[in-house]
Protein backbone atom coordinates (compact mmCIF):
# COMPACT_ATOMS: atom_id res chain seq x y z
CA UNK A 1 0.00 0.00 0.00
CA UNK A 2 3.06 2.41 0.66
CA UNK A 3 4.65 1.73 -2.59
CA UNK A 4 1.59 2.11 -4.23
CA UNK A 5 0.87 5.49 -2.86
CA UNK A 6 4.37 6.51 -3.23
CA UNK A 7 3.79 5.64 -6.97
CA UNK A 8 0.71 7.77 -7.25
CA UNK A 9 2.63 10.94 -5.11
CA UNK A 10 5.31 10.54 -8.10
CA UNK A 11 3.37 10.08 -11.20
CA UNK A 12 0.72 13.74 -9.62
CA UNK A 13 4.40 15.34 -8.71
CA UNK A 14 5.22 14.49 -12.46
CA UNK A 15 2.03 15.60 -14.06
CA UNK A 16 2.15 18.95 -12.07
CA UNK A 17 5.62 19.89 -13.34
CA UNK A 18 5.46 19.25 -16.90
CA UNK A 19 2.00 20.13 -17.48
CA UNK A 20 1.44 22.40 -20.10
CA UNK A 21 1.06 25.59 -19.20
CA UNK A 22 -1.36 28.39 -21.25
CA UNK A 23 1.29 30.51 -23.06
CA UNK A 24 0.69 34.30 -24.09
CA UNK A 25 2.86 36.17 -26.26
CA UNK A 26 2.40 40.01 -25.74
CA UNK A 27 3.90 42.04 -28.40
CA UNK A 28 4.24 46.09 -26.72
CA UNK A 29 4.20 48.16 -29.84
CA UNK A 30 7.35 49.92 -30.68
CA UNK A 31 11.02 48.95 -30.75
CA UNK A 32 14.52 50.38 -30.79
CA UNK A 33 13.88 51.83 -33.63
CA UNK A 34 10.33 52.57 -33.69
CA UNK A 35 9.08 55.34 -30.57
CA UNK A 36 5.57 54.45 -32.26
CA UNK A 37 2.58 57.09 -31.55
CA UNK A 38 2.95 60.25 -29.34
CA UNK A 39 0.90 60.76 -26.99
CA UNK A 40 0.50 63.83 -23.89
CA UNK A 41 2.94 61.97 -21.19
CA UNK A 42 5.39 59.90 -23.90
CA UNK A 43 5.54 58.12 -26.60
CA UNK A 44 3.61 54.65 -27.31
CA UNK A 45 6.80 52.64 -26.98
CA UNK A 46 7.08 53.32 -23.20
CA UNK A 47 3.27 53.06 -22.66
CA UNK A 48 3.10 49.22 -23.94
CA UNK A 49 5.92 48.44 -22.60
CA UNK A 50 4.87 49.76 -19.01
CA UNK A 51 1.43 48.10 -19.75
CA UNK A 52 2.55 44.63 -20.59
CA UNK A 53 5.38 44.40 -17.41
CA UNK A 54 1.99 45.17 -15.61
CA UNK A 55 -0.23 42.64 -17.46
CA UNK A 56 2.30 39.59 -17.41
CA UNK A 57 3.00 40.45 -13.40
CA UNK A 58 -1.28 40.13 -13.07
CA UNK A 59 -2.11 37.05 -15.59
CA UNK A 60 1.19 35.22 -13.69
CA UNK A 61 -0.35 35.35 -10.70
CA UNK A 62 -2.05 32.09 -12.42
CA UNK A 63 -0.07 29.68 -11.90
CA UNK A 64 -1.43 27.82 -15.18
CA UNK A 65 -0.15 30.83 -17.44
CA UNK A 66 3.16 31.92 -18.90
CA UNK A 67 3.76 35.33 -20.49
CA UNK A 68 6.42 36.39 -22.45
CA UNK A 69 7.21 39.41 -24.65
CA UNK A 70 7.66 39.16 -28.59
CA UNK A 71 10.79 41.12 -28.56
CA UNK A 72 12.93 43.07 -25.97
CA UNK A 73 12.57 46.69 -25.92
CA UNK A 74 16.17 47.39 -27.17
CA UNK A 75 15.20 45.18 -30.22
CA UNK A 76 14.18 45.62 -33.03
CA UNK A 77 11.45 42.91 -34.53
CA UNK A 78 9.66 43.05 -37.74
CA UNK A 79 6.28 41.63 -38.39
CA UNK A 80 7.51 38.22 -39.48
CA UNK A 81 10.44 37.76 -36.51
CA UNK A 82 7.30 38.26 -33.95
CA UNK A 83 5.33 35.95 -36.61
CA UNK A 84 7.73 33.15 -36.65
CA UNK A 85 9.09 33.49 -32.91
CA UNK A 86 5.01 33.02 -31.44
CA UNK A 87 4.78 30.02 -34.02
CA UNK A 88 7.64 28.22 -33.17
CA UNK A 89 6.89 28.18 -29.75
CA UNK A 90 3.40 27.31 -30.35
CA UNK A 91 1.71 30.16 -28.25
CA UNK A 92 -2.12 29.68 -27.22
CA UNK A 93 -2.70 33.42 -27.60
CA UNK A 94 -1.30 36.52 -28.94
CA UNK A 95 -2.14 39.76 -27.67
CA UNK A 96 -0.73 43.07 -29.77
CA UNK A 97 -0.48 46.19 -27.22
CA UNK A 98 -1.27 49.69 -28.96
CA UNK A 99 -1.83 53.26 -27.09
CA UNK A 100 -3.53 56.04 -28.65
CA UNK A 101 -3.82 59.57 -27.31
CA UNK A 102 -7.49 59.98 -25.99
CA UNK A 103 -8.90 61.49 -22.93
CA UNK A 104 -10.94 58.63 -22.58
CA UNK A 105 -10.72 54.82 -21.54
CA UNK A 106 -12.00 53.48 -24.93
CA UNK A 107 -10.21 50.23 -26.47
CA UNK A 108 -10.63 48.80 -29.93
CA UNK A 109 -10.46 45.25 -30.47
CA UNK A 110 -9.73 43.58 -33.48
CA UNK A 111 -8.98 40.38 -34.96
CA UNK A 112 -7.15 39.22 -38.37
CA UNK A 113 -9.30 38.11 -41.64
CA UNK A 114 -8.36 38.62 -44.67
CA UNK A 115 -9.93 37.19 -48.19
CA UNK A 116 -11.35 33.21 -48.35
CA UNK A 117 -8.29 31.10 -48.56
CA UNK A 118 -9.17 27.44 -49.98
CA UNK A 119 -6.58 24.67 -49.44
CA UNK A 120 -6.17 21.79 -52.34
CA UNK A 121 -8.47 18.83 -50.95
CA UNK A 122 -5.76 16.22 -52.13
CA UNK A 123 -4.14 15.07 -49.30
CA UNK A 124 -1.61 13.84 -50.80
CA UNK A 125 -0.17 17.53 -51.78
CA UNK A 126 1.86 19.57 -49.91
CA UNK A 127 -0.53 23.16 -48.97
CA UNK A 128 1.84 25.98 -48.02
CA UNK A 129 -0.29 28.45 -46.53
CA UNK A 130 0.92 32.32 -47.40
CA UNK A 131 1.42 34.07 -44.17
CA UNK A 132 -0.84 36.28 -44.20
CA UNK A 133 -3.48 33.07 -44.00
CA UNK A 134 -1.79 31.20 -40.76
CA UNK A 135 -4.81 32.68 -39.29
CA UNK A 136 -6.93 30.55 -40.83
CA UNK A 137 -5.80 27.44 -39.02
CA UNK A 138 -6.96 28.59 -36.05
CA UNK A 139 -9.70 30.72 -36.85
CA UNK A 140 -13.16 29.31 -35.36
CA UNK A 141 -11.43 29.88 -32.24
CA UNK A 142 -10.68 33.23 -32.38
CA UNK A 143 -13.97 33.67 -33.60
CA UNK A 144 -15.27 32.29 -30.27
CA UNK A 145 -12.71 33.56 -28.10
CA UNK A 146 -13.98 36.79 -29.61
CA UNK A 147 -17.06 37.29 -28.05
CA UNK A 148 -15.35 37.07 -24.65
CA UNK A 149 -14.23 40.60 -24.82
CA UNK A 150 -17.68 41.68 -25.17
CA UNK A 151 -17.79 41.57 -21.65
CA UNK A 152 -15.08 43.72 -21.18
CA UNK A 153 -17.57 46.56 -19.87
CA UNK A 154 -18.66 44.55 -17.03
CA UNK A 155 -14.86 44.35 -15.62
CA UNK A 156 -15.34 47.96 -15.42
CA UNK A 157 -18.09 50.64 -15.61
CA UNK A 158 -15.34 53.28 -17.06
CA UNK A 159 -14.58 51.73 -19.95
CA UNK A 160 -15.74 51.73 -23.35
CA UNK A 161 -14.59 48.82 -25.78
CA UNK A 162 -15.66 48.89 -29.34
CA UNK A 163 -15.47 45.48 -31.12
CA UNK A 164 -14.32 42.93 -31.26
CA UNK A 165 -13.82 43.79 -35.26
CA UNK A 166 -12.01 41.89 -38.13
CA UNK A 167 -9.70 43.21 -40.38
CA UNK A 168 -6.59 42.42 -42.44
CA UNK A 169 -4.06 43.83 -39.65
CA UNK A 170 -0.70 43.67 -40.90
CA UNK A 171 0.29 43.70 -36.65
CA UNK A 172 -1.42 40.60 -36.81
CA UNK A 173 -0.29 38.68 -39.96
CA UNK A 174 1.23 35.32 -39.52
CA UNK A 175 0.46 34.25 -36.16
CA UNK A 176 -1.15 30.82 -35.90
CA UNK A 177 -3.05 31.52 -32.72
CA UNK A 178 -5.75 33.10 -31.75
CA UNK A 179 -4.65 36.50 -32.04
CA UNK A 180 -5.86 40.42 -31.31
CA UNK A 181 -5.01 43.50 -31.15
CA UNK A 182 -5.85 45.72 -28.04
CA UNK A 183 -5.80 49.82 -29.29
CA UNK A 184 -5.85 51.59 -26.01
CA UNK A 185 -6.69 55.35 -25.63
CA UNK A 186 -4.75 56.88 -23.11
CA UNK A 187 -3.14 60.25 -22.28
CA UNK A 188 -0.68 59.92 -19.19
CA UNK A 189 1.26 56.65 -18.61
CA UNK A 190 -0.52 56.44 -15.64
CA UNK A 191 -3.52 55.64 -17.54
CA UNK A 192 -2.70 52.44 -18.46
CA UNK A 193 -3.29 50.61 -14.95
CA UNK A 194 -7.07 51.61 -15.74
CA UNK A 195 -7.10 48.48 -18.11
CA UNK A 196 -4.66 45.82 -16.40
CA UNK A 197 -7.51 44.41 -14.48
CA UNK A 198 -10.55 43.99 -17.22
CA UNK A 199 -8.17 43.04 -19.60
CA UNK A 200 -6.31 40.49 -17.43
CA UNK A 201 -9.72 39.21 -16.62
CA UNK A 202 -10.67 38.29 -19.73
CA UNK A 203 -7.52 36.56 -20.57
CA UNK A 204 -8.33 34.40 -17.61
CA UNK A 205 -11.60 33.42 -18.60
CA UNK A 206 -10.01 32.48 -22.05
CA UNK A 207 -7.36 30.78 -20.02
CA UNK A 208 -9.33 28.22 -18.70
CA UNK A 209 -12.32 27.92 -20.99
Amino acid sequence: MKKFLFILFFVSLSVHIYAKKFTIMVSPEGDAANQGRTLADGYERGFTRQYAQALKEALEQDSNIRVIFSHENNETASQEHKANFANRLQVDLYLSINFYASEKPIIQIYYYQSAPFSAPINAQELVLYPMNKAYVKNQLTTCNWSTKWRSLNQYSGQLHADGPTPAPIKQLEGIIAPAFVLDMGAQKMLDVHAYIKPISQIVMDIAHE
